[in-house]
């Protein structure tokens, strides 16, 4: 996605001016010619001046331009992509982590142009590393479902 110059420079003057209102609550430091707040505030100017440098200078162009990629059929497995990590997120509390995993990691296989008995192999392969390298190595508590209640 391709945000035009004048947007980016319009959220970067929107950013100099809250880190600006965000020094305004630091405090002086006595002895010290300069306060805490001296540096953000350059930041903050510095901030504004490049975004008013970007909305000044900007080409016309549209706002908001998607890429090639994301215009045919790559936008719906973008989509894709991202609705199955949605719905994993949604299901792995009641599902567990392997099932939860499998399926995902399956899914988005096939979504992907994949052989459906190779994804499935591949991600239970997957699924089993993911797991090992969490729970083993990592000792990372993950949600537990129908399959961990069997393998204990």
């Amino acid at each position: 996605m391709e945000l035009n110059d004048r947007i980016i420079g319009l959220l970067t003057v929107l950013a100099g001016v809250l880190i600006f209102t965000g020094t305004l609550g630091l405090r002086e430091v006595p002895g010290q010619a300069l306060g805490s707040a001296f540096f953000p505030r350059i930041i903050a100017g510095v901030f504004v001046l490049t975004g008013a440098a970007l909305i000044a200078t900007a080409a016309p162009a549209p706002y908001l331009r998607l890429p090639k990629w994301m215009r045919g059929g790559g936008g719906v497995a973008a989509a894709g992509v991202v609705a199955a990590v949605i719905c994993w997120i949604a299901a792995v509390e009641a599902l567990g982590f392997l099932l939860a995993t499998w399926i995902l990691i399956s899914s988005l296989a096939v979504l992907l142009g994949g052989r459906i008995w190779i994804a499935l192999i591949v991600a239970a392969g997957a699924t089993a590393l993911f797991h090992m390298i969490f729970v083993e190595l990592l000792r990372v508590p993950l949600p537990r479902g129908v399959i961990e209640a069997l393998l204990s």
